[in-house]
């Protein structure tokens, strides 16, 4: 899991110098749809935490983080985008 670690360590330095977390690619993928692809709850929390929008949608329309952890059963994080969903935002952003 080495490369795990190293893959946190360069997210976080991205992310301390300001690389935009809802950035798409040709498809509409965000980073955050790919660590859930990847199964990464660690990265997930930090690009939350960085303002990622886990309600973009792909360039389908249809596909979101919340909708590849479910049909990836990516249960962990698919639980970590509902409770921050439900709790995290409204608590944080006085909604």
């Amino acid at each position: 899991r080495v490369e795990l670690l190293l893959l946190e360590d360069i997210v976080s330095l991205l992310l301390s110098n300001g690389a935009p977390v809802n950035d798409q690619d040709y498809r509409g993928y965000t980073p955050l749809m790919f660590s859930v692809m990847f199964d990464n709850p660690s990265v997930v929390s930090k690009l939350l935490w960085h303002g990622a929008n886990p309600d973009t949608a792909a360039k389908d329309g249809q596909t979101t983080a919340e909708t590849i952890a479910i049909n990836m059963r990516r249960e962990t994080i698919w639980r970590m985008l509902y409770t921050w969903k439900q709790d995290v935002v409204p608590s944080v952003f006085g909604l």
